[in-house]
């Protein structure tokens, strides 16, 4: 009987963790956010996120107040220019 109680438990812990029915939501083709969440995107993600963590490592290691602003802003405008789909 326990063993049992356990097992049930065990079995029922990942339905904690998943969303809800309701919550699920699939795009269609009118919403302004789709190509957000095709594969090409999703790999700039990852590039605009490494670019962001390679160059925070000198920043830190260097804190110049003018050279961390400049590199913000350019490493900012980098970013919107690799995700930015217009000029394809």
């Amino acid at each position: 009987m326990f063993l049992a109680l356990i097992r049930f438990y065990v079995s029922a812990l990942p339905c904690f963790f998943r969303p809800l029915a309701g919550e699920i939501v699939l795009p269609d083709d009118t919403d302004p956010h789709l190509r957000r969440y095709g594969a090409i995107y999703r790999t700039r993600r990852r590039w605009v996120g490494q670019i962001w963590l390679f160059a925070a490592i000198p920043l830190l290691m260097i804190p110049v107040l003018p050279l961390l602003v400049a590199a913000l802003l350019g490493l900012t405008f980098l970013s919107l220019t690799i995700l930015d789909e217009s000029g394809q």
